[in-house]
């Protein structure tokens, strides 16, 4: 796995289903199938048949992912952008707590990890992080500024087998 701000070798995504799989392993160094295998499925079975590509296949969860790092011996965080509380679509609230957007953007600027959100062309897409730029599984290497997020994931190095996470800063 590479530390923070190394420059990183994209894993290019195979399939438009795939963005997940292939941040995941760009951040990790590790080939794409592999991280499938971890996984148990390759995320192509159609689900909806009434949707278009990629939207009808199973494609992944994060929580996937860090089912699979875990036994890897990596902790994957998750860090919502926006964090909203609701009962239905009619009783919601946005989560607020203390300099939010700088806590958030301080856990981001200080971890490497898999940024959940949506491009500038509108599409929902994943993206590695190295603390810097985003390394996108299209082939791409671009700012932050280009991605609007969702959620973050930061991926730590967990030391013996309790569980207790290390850190990734330099």
């Amino acid at each position: 796995m590479y530390n923070i701000r190394d420059e990183m070798v994209i894993k290019v995504q195979p399939n438009r289903w795939t963005c997940i799989p292939a941040a995941f392993a760009t951040l990790l160094d590790m080939e794409i199938q592999t991280l499938l295998e971890l996984v148990g499925h390759d995320g192509s079975e159609i689900i909806f048949d009434d949707l278009g590509e990629p939207y009808k296949r199973r494609a992944f969860l994060v929580q996937e992912f860090s089912l699979a790092l875990w036994s890897l011996g990596y902790f994957v965080g998750d860090f919502l952008a926006r964090p909203i509380a609701y009962t239905d679509q009619d009783h919601w609230y946005e989560l607020k707590y203390h300099n939010s957007d700088v806590v958030f953007k301080e856990i981001m600027f200080n971890s490497i990890g898999v940024i959940l959100g949506k491009t500038q062309t509108e599409n929902a897409h994943a993206t590695a992080w190295n603390g810097e730029k985003c390394y996108d599984s299209t082939g791409f290497i671009y700012p932050l500024e280009k991605y609007e997020i969702y959620s973050y994931h930061p991926v730590m190095k967990r030391t013996g087998k309790t569980g207790v996470i290390s850190t990734l800063l330099d």
